[in-house]
């Protein structure tokens, strides 16, 4: 297993450093590489274009799995085995289970895909920005194409954050008309423009969102 750890990131650079030394050391066994993908715009913040920016790159240069990671989740038990399939790797948040309980659907935090899984299942939707909705999509884009779920029960302690919830609920509503529009891995160059770098914390890549991208409305 050759593993890309994409963290979308924005802003976050306490957090960033505070879980590079934790997930440096919880992967020390582990052929893997961290990419930071950085939405360098002042567009509302679009977690799943980042994570698809970053899986992109990983696929390019023959990672054969990913882990879509949360900047603010530090790793303290958690099984980053391969999975040819996708994992849900957090169960436990700061001693508390995710929503609906270990086995249930929540799928934000911390995910691996498979490369095959993530091209199958076309990765997150580029066109949600605000929080939330693009880990449901995720879900509910492997159930349609047949990718199993397997759920871990990882254990991360999770450093106190805003969420900004202004579009969330516009946001369901524009999904539920249009969720075959809402892009994927196979269309990011639509959607941003991306310049890579090299830093402390990995390989970095920032993306910004085109104004002239596909819309949903």
């Amino acid at each position: 297993m050759k593993l890309a750890i994409v963290i979308p990131y924005r802003d976050r650079y306490e957090d960033l450093k505070d879980l590079h030394e934790p997930l440096r050391e919880s992967l020390s066994e582990i052929d893997h590489s961290v990419i930071v993908s950085e939405q360098a715009d002042e567009e509302p913040f679009n977690r799943g274009l980042a994570n698809n920016v970053g899986m992109e790159y990983a696929i390019e240069n023959g990672f054969t799995h990913m882990v879509t990671h949360d900047v603010d989740s530090i790793p303290i038990l958690v099984d980053y085995s391969e999975c040819p399939h996708i994992a849900r790797l957090c169960g436990i948040f700061n001693g508390k289970c995710t929503p609906h309980g270990n086995m249930g659907t929540y799928m934000g935090g911390i995910v691996m895909l498979s490369k095959e899984a993530a091209i199958k299942v076309n990765g997150y939707p580029n066109a949600v920005f605000g929080w939330g909705h693009e880990d449901d999509i995720l879900r509910m884009r492997a159930h349609n194409s047949g990718v199993k779920i397997e759920y871990r029960a990882g254990f991360y302690k999770v450093r106190p954050h805003d969420r900004d919830m202004s579009k969330f609920w516009e946001n369901g509503g524009l999904i539920s008309k249009n969720f075959n529009r809402l892009g994927g891995l196979s269309d990011i160059k639509k959607y941003c423009t991306t310049l890579k770098s090299k830093d402390k914390f990995g390989i970095r890549i920032k993306f910004k969102c085109k104004k002239n991208r596909p819309k949903i409305s």
